[in-house]
């Protein structure tokens, strides 16, 4: 460990390593780093505004070479461009995945994908509401209380998909 970087605890240390491995799930991590599951919500929040823990992951973000505006781009990505209909011939076992990504089609908005045994396919993209959520933080638009954001944010998305034919709400 480096002088300059913080001492945390070892609960602080499994809760950031367990933010990482988790793809950022707060709620989550607090579980694993072992707080009781009923508070864990609000043990995650409150990690991740906790000045030592905070620096530790923004030092393991820059680390990692992840840059505030790659994980901006990568947000936007699943909130405007992400659509599901781009996988269509997967799902009806036309093509694979590798073909889709060797055309241009973007699949890091892919969050799962399953086949059943009967050979039936199913995708699931990452939640566009929850990454304009995140993408409305980092970007300081976020509006007076949680109910009035997810609404505002519900309502720009309602927009834009009205404006779009080929737009999807996922």
């Amino acid at each position: 460990m480096c002088e300059d970087e913080p001492k945390l605890t070892g609960k602080q240390l499994t809760f950031k390593a367990e933010y990482f491995s988790n793809g950022f799930n707060a709620t989550k991590a607090a579980i694993a780093a072992g707080y009781a599951p009923d508070s864990a919500h609000v043990e995650g929040s409150r990690l991740l505004r906790n000045a030592k823990v905070s620096a530790a992951i923004a030092k393991t973000f820059q680390e990692r070479g992840i840059a505030s505006e790659t994980v901006q781009i990568l947000l936007a990505i699943l909130v405007f461009d992400a659509d599901v209909a781009d996988f269509d011939p997967w799902i009806k076992g036309e093509k694979t995945l590798e073909q889709l990504r060797a055309e241009g089609v973007d699949t890091r908005a892919v969050r799962t994908v399953t086949e059943s045994p009967t050979g039936a396919r199913r995708i699931e993209l990452h939640n566009r509401l929850e990454a304009a959520n995140q993408l409305a933080k980092i970007m300081g638009l976020l509006a007076a209380t949680k109910t009035e954001t997810t609404l505002t944010l519900a309502s720009a998305m309602l927009a834009l998909d009205e404006t779009d034919e080929n737009a999807k709400v996922l």
